[in-house]
Parts: structure tokens; C-alpha cells; sequence
């Protein structure tokens, strides 16, 4: 024993005879004293508090087994290895004062905090992670007994059911605001629909990055001169919040900050789908220079746990952890106004057949929101211009209205035709051009507290024999609320919130029906490669051919890596009225055949992980924004 040891043994027997006295009947210090002693004399050493108890009669918790941990843990984890890890640091002298209870709580975080402290591992957040892991395992594996999570299904703690699971994430725009007033609290700036697969489902954690989108301009690049809270919403129930100067600024950037926010109680039902939001509360004085700036809000990462214990990290569209959704604010004192705002209607991405001697029909293209404010005056919309972008592969049109026969606006109801801005002059079938609606004459007005869906809808010119525009030639409508002209009786008023897109609208001669049968995933026994295949169906019309390839089958990997590594893809024809040549694949005229695209990922080293592919498009043949999914599979190497 240490010489330091023995004097605060000493000591603790000295103050315990003050405390208690030297008759027979109390010549003992409980043993629940003994840290407040300890102290009160200075020792706050883990390592040496656990000495002093066992010199004092008091020892810590007996010595845990050896072990050897597996996997990472973390608010909400269960298990046989959080028992584990509970017992070896209480035998460290670190404190759990509920004990091993199996549940990862608060305490013991705190307990792996301390152990954090006491061996200079950073960043000290209380998460047992692949680092802390790793000291422990040295010390404690002798020889090692191997605890393993849960691989059957039951029950995590008494909350979630069922077995393995896995949370499918898609974003939504119901309910997400694109602007905030100083003072405004708790308004949705980005949302998610998360759905429940195998599993009830448990989400802990979620990583919000926010970057001032316009902070080149002169506003300010501080977060907090901007916003006062982050707050995590499951439905209209808040489930997490953190201040927003606990956001840290990225490393090498002036504007960009992040924060994992711990959730309690986000619990979503197998087989349920729940909206989750970021919200956010504004400062109540932002200044005026700074009321020009525009934020972006992405979720990075989402981490959840299944009924297994599991603690696993969903597979997010680059919609919400690339592109997320730009916000901005406004002055308290304004009160005429209106925004332009997402539309659950807006269409998905399709493929539309046109004829060779006739024009299309009606096509919906994009479909939003004009919203005046509660407190607004009525205002007046007054001309509504549409961007109209086109892309092609090789094309004789010289002009827009090549393609484009007729641009018609749609709001409250009435139909306004909208007339070409300027010459309309593309390149090779490829460029933008602007189509204008003017309502001078009509005095559209929208009252105070009221929204108005507006529609876009597209007609398309004939595909003539000379080839007035190519195959697969691609058309999407946009409207920027900045070229809007709005006014109420006093003043003109900018229309607030950000450029609304629709759909991709791809022009084709050649129509098929296009539609996924299955798909699969699976891993070899070694675990190092994945399987992903989708079997789908394709249905030529009554007047023309489908003939494509492996290149005319679009999909992506989702993943540590983007590509296969060392895989491959291949195409193949199962059955059906088609033929493969040298892997060109023919469906006859009103026939319909089954291929599988099966995609093969080998990761390189240091790719490893979860996978998933989307398959997006066949022959030109949009399968939706969301595409179908394959997967998830973890690979290793």
C-alpha cells in the first residue's frame, strides 16, 4: 500500500472515530461515508478511491470476469455486455449507484466519462466506442470470455418488440416551414418520415448540421446571432432539444455547425411510419443585415436501436443528409407577407409518351403552395414566371417550343395560359427557358391566413420523323419565389421561401410499364460480398419495340463506397415476349418480359460497412423519386 493510501486510511479511521464515536456499539464507518470522506480529503482519483475502500474494509464491487466486448454502446443499449461493462468499471471504482442493471443509462455514462478522463481518451462524452473499447479490452480480457449482443428476437428493456429491425428514412415536406420570424419557437425547418421494419424501433440519437448558406454576402456567420435552440420533434411531441451554442463549428470552416442530439422516448411501432423535425427557435434580435442570410439545415447521421439491442445507424436519401432544406428569417414586425411552399401533391418523376402526330396530354409538372401570413394584409399575386429546363442526348431543337406546346398555370381552380419570355433559344434540345403568367387583369388576390395550391401543367409537341427533339429528352419546371410580383394595396412584397422543382419528366416515343417484382439481398459465408437483385417486369405498348441495355439500367450504391470494388452488375433476360443479343435487350410490340439486374459489391479495404442499391430507372422508365431499395447487407473484407 502507498504510502498515500495509508494516510488517507488513517485519516478515514480518525474521522470515522469523531463521527461515530469508540463504544462498542459503532467502532465503524458506513461504507455509503466513505466517498463524501474521501473527498473532503482531497482524493478524487478513481483509481485510488477504489484502493482506499479496499484498505478501509469497504472494497469496491467484486472483481468483474474477464471479458472482451464486441460492439459499441450508448444511451438506451441493453444487454449482457452492458452488465458486463457495468461490473468492470464499478470493480475499477468508477460509480454506478444503481448497480449492473443491464441498462445503459445516464450513470453509466458518466461511469465511461470518468474512465475517458482517467486514460486521456478524447473526445470524454461518455459513448464506449471503438477507442474506449480498446483500453478496456486490454485491460480486462484475461483470457477473454466473449460477450456478444443479442442475435434472436424479445424485447429491449420492456418498450420495443420483435427482432431484428431497421429504420427506412424518406423526407417529407408536410409541415416544414421555409421561414421564421425573430422570436418564433419550435418551427419545423426540415422533416423525415422514418418507418419501422422487423422491429419496434427505438431512435436515439440524430446529427443536425446548420450552415449559413449566404455567409459570403456579409451576414454573420455566428449561429447564436441566429438561433436559440435545436429541438428534435416526433409528430408534435418533443423528444430531444439542445441549446445551439452547444452546436460546434466544424474544423476548417467559418459557418458550419454540428451537434448529435440525444432523443428520450422517440419510439416508433413495427411496421408504423412517424414524421420526425428538425425545428428550430429563433433569436429574439437578430440583426438587420443578418435577416438576409439563408441557413441550411441536413440530418448527417441517425442512430437507433431495434429489440434486439442493437444500436444501428439508418440509411439516409441524399435529400436529407446532402441537400436538407434551406430556411431563412424574418423581422418580428413583418407582417405582409407571403411564401412559396413544398406541396405533398408535387408529382413524382416519370416517363411520358408522346406521340409522332399528335400533342400530349396534359402532364402535371409541379405543384406548390402560395401562404399568406395570419397577420398579413391581402395580397396580390400579379405574375407567376416558370422555368422550364430541358436536357437531351443529341437534338435538332433549336427552341424550347420544339417541345413545348402549351404551359398552363393553375390556381384556386382557373387555368391561366402562360406566354414565352424571350426567345426561348436552346442548344442541341438542351437549356432553360422562362414561360410567364400575368394576372394584372384578373386581380388574383390571396387573403390574409389563406394558401392556394398553385399546378403547373405541361402539353408537348408531336415527336416528328425529322427529329424535332430526341428520345429520353428530359423536361422539369421550377419557380423562383424571387421572380414572383406580389403587392398589397400599400406596397410591393417579396414572396419569401426557396425555388420549388417538380418533377423530371422524361419524353419518350418508346413507352413501357416498368414495375419491380422483387428484389433480394445476401451475403457469402465469408461475409465479404453482397448480392443485390431486383427482378422487374417490363410492358411495351401496342406500337413500338423497348430495347435497352445494362447502361440504360440506372441504380446507385449506398454505402461507405459508391461503387462495387470488385464486383459486378449483370443483366439478365428471365422469360417473356423479348430477346437478349449480345446483351441488348428487345421487347416486342405489346409484349412483356422479366429481367434481373443483379449487382455484386466486393468493397476494397477500409470500405466496409452496410450496403444498399437503389434501382431508379429502367429503358428511360422513372421508378420514383425513392426508386426500390435492396438491402441493408453488412460486408467486411
Amino acid at each position: 500500500m502507498s504510502k498515500k493510501i495509508l494516510g488517507v486510511v488513517t485519516a478515514l479511521v480518525i474521522v470515522a472515530a469523531v463521527l461515530v464515536g469508540v463504544n462498542a456499539q459503532a467502532q465503524t464507518v458506513s461504507c455509503a461515508n466513505i466517498d463524501a470522506m474521501l473527498s473532503a480529503l482531497g482524493v478524487t482519483d478513481a483509481a485510488k478511491v477504489a484502493q482506499a475502500k479496499v484498505a478501509f474494509g469497504c472494497g469496491a464491487a467484486a472483481p468483474a470476469a474477464a471479458v472482451t466486448f464486441t460492439r459499441s454502446l450508448t444511451l438506451g443499449s441493453t444487454g449482457a455486455d452492458v452488465t458486463a461493462l457495468q461490473n468492470w468499471l464499478i470493480s475499477q471504482g468508477y460509480q454506478i449507484p444503481a448497480g449492473a442493471t443491464g441498462y445503459f443509462g445516464a450513470q453509466t455514462a458518466a461511469a465511461v466519462k470518468a474512465y475517458q478522463v482517467n486514460k486521456s481518451i478524447a473526445p470524454a462524452v461518455g459513448y464506449f466506442g471503438p477507442v474506449t473499447m480498446a483500453a478496456v479490452n486490454a485491460q480486462a480480457a484475461v483470457p477473454p470470455v466473449v460477450v456478444v449482443p443479442p442475435t434472436t428476437g424479445g424485447t429491449t428493456g420492456s418498450t420495443l418488440e420483435g427482432g431484428a429491425g431497421d429504420l427506412d428514412v424518406s423526407k417529407t415536406s408536410t409541415d416544414v416551414e421555409s421561414s421564421l420570424k425573430e422570436g418564433e419557437e419550435g418551427v419545423n425547418v426540415l422533416g423525415i418520415k422514418a418507418e419501422a421494419d422487423g422491429s419496434d424501433i427505438e431512435v436515439t440519437s440524430i446529427k443536425v448540421t446548420l450552415m449559413n448558406a449566404s455567409s459570403t454576402d456579409g451576414t454573420s456567420e455566428k449561429l447564436t446571432n441566429y438561433i436559440d435552440e435545436v429541438i428534435i420533434m416526433l409528430g408534435d411531441e418533443e423528444v430531444g432539444s439542445v441549446d445551439a451554442d452547444d452546436f460546434t463549428k466544424t474544423s476548417g470552416t467559418p459557418d458550419t455547425f454540428s451537434k448529435t442530439i440525444s432523443l428520450n422516448g422517440a419510439v416508433i411501432d413495427e411496421n408504423d411510419d412517424e414524421k420526425i423535425y428538425v425545428a428550430v427557435s429563433a433569436a429574439s434580435n437578430i440583426d438587420s443585415d443578418d435577416l438576409a442570410a439563408d441557413w441550411n439545415v441536413v440530418i448527417d447521421t441517425i442512430r437507433f436501436t431495434d429489440a434486439t439491442g442493437a444500436i444501428l445507424t439508418a440509411s439516409l436519401p441524399s435529400s436529407v443528409d446532402e441537400t436538407g432544406e434551406d430556411f431563412s428569417f424574418d423581422a418580428i414586425d413583418t407582417d405582409d407577407k407571403i411564401d412559396i411552399k413544398s406541396s405533398s401533391a408535387n408529382p413524382d418523376s416519370e416517363t411520358v409518351l408522346v406521340e409522332d402526330d399528335t400533342v400530349s396530354e396534359e402532364i402535371l409538372a409541379l405543384v406548390f403552395k402560395l401562404d399568406v401570413d395570419d397577420d398579413s394584409a391581402d395580397v396580390m399575386v400579379t405574375s407567376i414566371p416558370v422555368v422550364l429546363t430541358v436536357t437531351a442526348a443529341g437534338s435538332n431543337a433549336s427552341s424550347i417550343e420544339d417541345i413545348i406546346d402549351e404551359v398552363i398555370v393553375t390556381i384556386d381552380g382557373t387555368d391561366y395560359e402562360a406566354d414565352l419570355s424571350g426567345t426561348g433559344t436552346i442548344s442541341n434540345g438542351t437549356g432553360t427557358a422562362t414561360y410567364t403568367v400575368d394576372l394584372d387583369d384578373d386581380e388574383f388576390v390571396i387573403g390574409g391566413g389563406d394558401v392556394e395550391d398553385v399546378k403547373v401543367t405541361l402539353v408537348f409537341n408531336e415527336q416528328d420523323e425529322e427529329g424535332n427533339y430526341a428520345e429520353n429528352t428530359t423536361v422539369t419546371a421550377s419557380v423562383n419565389p424571387a421572380n414572383i410580383d406580389a403587392e398589397t394595396d400599400e406596397d410591393d412584397i417579396v414572396v419569401g421561401g426557396i425555388t420549388k422543382t417538380g418533377a423530371t419528366l422524361t419524353l419518350n416515343t418508346s413507352a413501357a410499364s416498368v414495375s419491380v417484382t422483387s428484389k433480394t439481398s445476401e451475403v457469402n459465408e465469408a461475409g465479404t460480398i453482397g448480392t443485390f437483385s431486383f427482378t422487374f417486369k417490363v410492358e411495351a405498348d401496342g406500337e413500338s419495340e423497348v430495347v435497352f441495355d445494362i447502361d440504360d439500367v440506372i441504380y446507385e450504391i449506398l454505402g461507405p463506397a459508391t461503387d462495387f470494388g470488385t464486383g459486378s452488375e449483370n443483366l439478365s433476360l428471365i422469360s417473356g415476349d423479348a430477346e437478349d443479343v449480345a446483351g441488348t435487350m428487345t421487347v416486342e410490340e405489346d409484349g412483356t418480359a422479366t429481367f434481373t439486374l443483379d449487382v455484386t459489391i466486393n468493397p476494397e479495404v477500409g470500405d466496409e460497412g452496410v450496403y444498399r442499391v437503389r434501382l431508379t430507372d429502367v429503358a428511360g422508365n422513372s421508378l420514383g423519386d425513392d426508386g426500390e431499395l435492396a438491402g441493408p447487407k453488412t460486408l467486411t473484407n
